[in-house]
């Protein structure tokens, strides 16, 4: 009985956290409005998450840095062996750098994922047909022809 319950109750969870399956025919009746409203929110979110990713790694690195930096004894020479004062102090620094690096890494997709979705956006926005092209100058074109009766 046990079982049976657990193995409802893992289905229920995994059920309810899946992501949301929507039609295909109903993607067709969605609006380039709306379709460009949910790029931009989707991007906005996105640009939100790396900026959180950045910082917070841009502060971890910094602060490894600093943890790092007062276990070195100033007394002894920087290469020797008696110069790191408390090495504990190095190594938490170093993973403490290391980890806000990874959080760099992971931000810098984020941002550029995010600026994507936010061009297509306006795109859509800005166009009437339902895939978005790329903006061209709307400027004269001059031309000269010749015509030739045969």
């Amino acid at each position: 009985m046990k079982t049976v319950f657990l193995i409802i109750a893992v289905a229920f969870a995994l059920y309810s956290s899946a992501q949301i399956h929507v039609p295909p025919d109903s993607l067709n009746k969605t609006s380039n409005h709306e379709l460009a409203l949910q790029y931009i929110s989707k991007g906005k979110q996105q640009n939100k998450t790396s900026n959180i990713l950045l910082i917070s790694g841009s502060a971890l690195v910094v602060t490894g840095i600093v943890v790092a930096l007062i276990g070195l004894d100033y007394s002894a020479p920087l290469f020797s062996p008696d110069a790191h004062a408390n090495g504990g102090a190095i190594d938490a620094g170093g993973i403490m750098a290391l980890g806000g690096c990874g959080l760099i890494a992971t931000g810098i997709p984020f941002k550029y994922i995010s600026r994507h979705n936010l061009k297509k956006g306006r795109l859509l926005l800005q166009s009437n047909n339902a895939l978005p092209s790329a903006s061209f100058n709307k400027g004269r074109i001059y031309s000269v022809g010749i015509q030739i009766s045969l």
